[in-house]
């Protein structure tokens, strides 16, 4: 008797199609019954070949060579997948098999996935398209009975593989012409370029170069003590701010404006009139979770990498059956999911930490139903959410913390909103005015699910005797010099946002909208492989702030890498127009208004011009139509930018000693504005950007010495001998990592005078934060007790002075 095969993407959905179909016998490779055979792919299970399995030369990378445009492309089995590769092209080829169905999933990626096995098999059995956005039993048999004809959906599977094989063409051939033009002897290491990787790239390179340009200013912000007598006295703090001015309001540049209001503060002036609003706002629930707003939140929360998230909602999934697919971009469930909603709160009901709020949505209606059961926001799969089955008891550290995430999120999604009083008080002094704000919680709705734990709440402020010109006292004042800040850094979280929603950065209205519809750079499941891939080719790197927050850099071979392709007019590889171009060919092919040959001969077209301007842009002329910086101090030639450096031309050219700065000094890009100040001044002011070994940022000035040497001078220090050159050298005493060895005070600092095959760590300057260090401090330092007494006379980078312990 002959068999339908159907072929899922994943275990668990053959699993689910098994029980509806009754292929009640299970195997290590697939489901059978009596008149199906259910069995499933892990993803894809083939690949491209690399381009040496087309022709050896390919071996060798060689300009000559590109572009490599093969006629067809030749796939690979995945290699930990080719078992279970060989088993369904084993069961296609069957005999007992006279009928396929493709069951992966609704969408172009899972068409990719079976249209692969099914050309691997070399079979031409008739095939049928089983179209599933829920996974009930109702909505499974449903699907059934109304297969569609492969034929149907045979514009989804051309836009699915030239999707693939252009991302090949693109990629392999601006990465190999990219390598052999930029490695040198210091840096031999692959330039990999492609459309997502370089577009996503291009952001962190933007802010990195926003903050690199930035240059501090000096401000203050002046808050004065307010006191309200009555029945509700109480006392509040108000910040100055001008009405009139652009925001930020509260910054004062102007010094004599600031000495004219502290004035008035302190001229016993006690009476001032308040007045104030009281609103109520409402604040609906976030809706349920895809997987970039997990990510996302989960390195809110915790910190968490992208993929270490993805790891471990993974294991949630597949190992401990906890919730359900978690590689999805839809934020909203089947309308038949009702059921499956209630399981999951009957199951959550009985948990700790979640009973109570589980328990209260099963009491009472559901809200927000109409958002979160929506048949037209699911995609190829739902929104992530649990299962309602499964022992949450045995999950590590960061399973637990993912799954309590998520089921906060899913209980959240489904409560009232949330509602809070907003409270602005304006106080006038003289026509000076002072803001008071404050965000009191006053229905706690599904923020009481959601909130983190420890978040601080608003200070209640009780109301004014009279709403309007209420007479206040001034009881105090307090005045705090600040600088302007750079623009912070993207984390993971907000990187993953800016991929999600990359239409914005894209004129074309048109490809704007493209790019909203289809998600923006790159796919939920490929976005946080796509983070470490510009780690992996130190593009990018993981860092702390100066504030301390954990975020993401652009390194100087990331900028440098985007300035070159910028500068050989390559600039739609550096942008999300490239995806959104592709993309809104890619979606009229789907509907069948573009032919799939003549979309890949543009692709092969635009690969060879990719090529082209690589291959034939010169170092020489790279920065032709920039101006020159001025004249070198030593020879008297043009000082020119290059892709690596800011050098004397002569120098350059004939290899004498002349002005040379690298672009790249103690991890810090070096911006042209920088470049300029050291050349004309010899330094600049203290700049952020620097960073240590460990990648944490700080802040630092760079002098040009007499030799031509580039010092580093971290804020509040002089220059590491500046006044301290008359110290004699002295021995400190033995050295705490080489008791054998001495500490010796010399014109660098105390070091230890251990001569091995590696330096030793210890390494104490001379001076720290304006202070000198003595002998005796460094002794008790070094010494059994390794630590000092309190040491006073420190400054800190605001210039006020300190004590601390060392």
């Amino acid at each position: 008797m002959s068999k339908t095969l159907i072929i899922a993407e994943k275990p668990s959905v053959a699993a689910d199609i098994a029980k509806v179909v009754g292929a009640e016998k299970s195997g290590s490779h697939s489901y059978v019954g009596d008149n199906h055979v259910v069995s499933w792919a892990v993803g894809h299970l083939l690949e491209f070949c690399p381009p040496e399995d087309y022709d050896d030369r390919y071996k060798r990378w060689r300009l000559a060579d590109l572009p490599i445009l093969p006629d067809s492309f030749q796939l690979s089995p995945v290699r930990r997948t080719t078992k279970q590769l060989n088993a369904v092209k084993k069961l296609i080829k069957s005999g007992d098999v006279s009928r396929v169905v493709n069951a992966c999933d609704a969408g172009r990626e899972g068409e990719l996935i079976f249209r692969e096995i099914y050309r691997y098999s070399g079979t031409d059995k008739p095939v049928d398209r089983l179209w599933l956005q829920s996974m009930t039993g109702k909505a499974i048999r449903d699907s059934l009975d109304k297969t569609r004809d492969s034929g149907e959906v045979q514009g989804l599977a051309d836009a699915a593989d030239c999707r693939a094989e252009s991302d090949w063409l693109i990629g392999m051939n601006a990465t190999r012409a990219l390598t052999v033009r930029l490695r040198n002897s210091r840096d031999r290491e692959v330039w990999s370029a492609g459309r997502v990787q370089t577009a996503t790239l291009a952001m962190l390179v933007k802010r990195e170069r926003e903050i690199l340009a930035h240059e501090p200013r000096p401000y203050w912000v002046i808050q004065a003590t307010f006191t309200v007598t009555g029945e509700d006295d109480h006392s509040y703090q108000g910040t100055w701010f001008d009405p009139k001015a652009d925001a930020p309001r509260d910054r004062i540049f102007d010094a004599a404006r600031r000495d004219q209001l502290i004035k008035l503060l302190e001229s016993g002036a006690s009476s001032a009139k308040a007045s104030e609003t009281r609103k109520d706002r409402s604040e609906t629930a976030p809706p349920l979770l895809d997987l970039t707003t997990l990510q996302r939140e989960a390195n809110r929360r915790f910190g968490f990498s992208a993929r270490r998230t993805l790891s471990a909602a993974q294991k949630l999934y597949e190992q401990y059956k906890l919730i359900t697919y978690p590689r999805t971009d839809s934020r909203a469930l089947p309308e038949d999911y009702r059921s499956h909603v209630e399981s999951a709160l009957q199951f959550l009901s009985a948990k700790e930490g979640f009973g109570p709020h589980a328990r209260n949505l099963l009491d009472s209606s559901l809200s927000n139903e109409k958002r979160n059961f929506n048949d037209s926001a699911v995609s190829d799969h739902f929104a992530i959410i649990p299962t309602g089955e499964g022992d949450p008891s045995q999950l590590s550290s960061d399973e637990g913390r993912i799954f309590d995430l998520i089921c906060r999120r899913f209980l959240a999604a489904f409560h009232p909103p949330a509602i809070s009083t907003e409270i602005e008080r304006t106080t006038v002094l003289d026509g000076e005015n002072f803001r008071t704000r404050r965000k009191v919680l006053k229905v706690p709705g599904w923020r009481g699910v959601w909130s983190r734990e420890g978040e601080a709440a608003a200070d209640k402020l009780p109301p004014l005797p009279q709403p309007s010109d209420c007479p206040v006292g001034v009881s105090g004042h307090e005045c705090e010099e600040k600088e302007t800040r750079p623009p912070q850094r993207l984390t993971e979280a907000t990187l993953l946002g800016l991929m999600e929603t990359a239409g914005r950065q894209v004129d074309d209205d048109h490809l704007a909208q493209v790019l909203k519809e289809t998600g923006g750079l790159g796919t939920p499941a490929t976005r946080a492989e796509m983070i470490e891939t510009l780690l992996k080719r130190q593009y990018a790197s993981r860092c702390v702030s100066i504030d301390g927050r954990k975020a993401l850099r652009a390194t100087a071979r990331g900028i440098r890498l985007i300035d070159a392709l910028e500068r050989i007019n390559l600039p739609r590889l550096t942008s999300a127009e490239l995806t959104a171009d592709l993309e809104d060919s890619l979606r009229a092919m789907e509907r069948g208004e573009r032919e799939r040959d003549h979309y890949m001969d543009e692709i092969r077209s635009w690969t060879e011009v990719i090529v082209d301007r690589i291959r034939g842009f010169s170092f020489d002329t790279l920065y032709e139509g920039t101006d020159d910086l001025g004249s070198c101090p030593i020879s008297g030639q043009a000082v020119r930018e290059t892709l690596r450096s800011y050098c004397c031309e002569k120098g350059a050219r004939e290899d004498v000693e002349s002005f040379l700065l690298w672009k790249e000094i103690r991890g810090r890009y070096i911006d042209r504005a920088s470049a300029l100040q050291i050349l004309k001044k010899g330094e600049t002011p203290v700049k952020a950007g620097f960073f240590t070994p460990d990648n944490r940022e700080y802040e630092a000035s760079m002098h040009r010495t007499e030799e031509g040497r580039i010092e580093v001078r971290p804020r509040g220090q002089s220059g590491e001998t500046e006044g301290l050159e008359d110290l004699e050298p002295v021995d400190v005493g033995p050295c705490p990592f080489h008791p054998e060895n001495t500490v010796k005070r010399g014109p660098r600092g105390y070091r230890c005078d251990f001569e091995g095959d590696e330096k030793c760590k210890l390494n104490i300057p001379l001076r720290v934060c304006q202070r000198t260090f003595q002998v005796e401090e460094v002794q008790a330092l070094t010494g059994e007790e390794r630590k000092t007494a309190l040491l006073e006379g420190f400054i800190s980078k605001r210039n006020r002075p300190f004590s601390a312990t060392l």
